[in-house]
């Protein structure tokens, strides 16, 4: 399309990348999907660029990788209707396979109005927690986010405590945990 961002990169097992974003005319429109494109173990070229994943009649934004050494998983918090950008509930696919196919999209938390745009920041700590980063309906100044996390790789899920000032919010673990 048009207007392509919102990246989200990940390494595979089998040591490929894996690249997602939003592709669109408007990023308000019922069109935005996600596309993808994978550059292979040991070559020099990425793959074409080719549609991902797309919720169906839904503005399919807030694309989300991540890897826990075995499995992918990706996420998106595509909304409740056809042009509502506000009341996104957050989806989380799995690939074994490095992203070669996915499991059908289930929601993590059906509830609307909470931190459910997902942003492409995703890790697995040290403990084997996984999280990821979500923008937040904060009124703070810039705007917010906050952490999901699963202690059972991505069978339940919980909001962190507190908020990350700022949007889109990138996470590591520190060295003191």
């Amino acid at each position: 399309s048009s207007h392509n961002h919102d990246p989200a990169l990940v390494k595979c097992a089998n040591g490929d990348l894996l690249a997602i974003w939003i592709t669109c005319h408007q990023e308000s429109g019922r069109e935005l999907g996600l596309a993808a494109s994978r550059l292979r173990w040991g070559e020099g070229e990425w793959d074409a660029a080719a549609p991902f994943w797309n919720a169906p009649d839904r503005n399919t934004n807030t694309p989300a990788l991540g890897s826990d050494g075995k499995t992918l998983y990706h996420l998106s918090g595509p909304p409740k209707g056809a042009g509502d950008r506000a009341n996104l509930a957050p989806v989380m696919r799995t690939s074994e396979d490095n992203g070669a196919t996915w499991s059908r999209a289930r929601l993590i938390n059906p509830e609307r109005g909470i931190p459910n745009q997902p942003a492409s920041s995703f890790i697995k700590t040290r403990e084997g927690i996984i999280l990821f980063s979500s923008d937040s309906p904060h009124p703070m100044p810039g705007g917010a986010s906050v952490l999901w996390m699963s202690d059972d790789r991505g069978e339940t899920w919980r909001l962190s405590r507190g908020i990350i000032s700022g949007i889109h919010a990138g996470v590591v673990q520190l060295l003191d945990g």
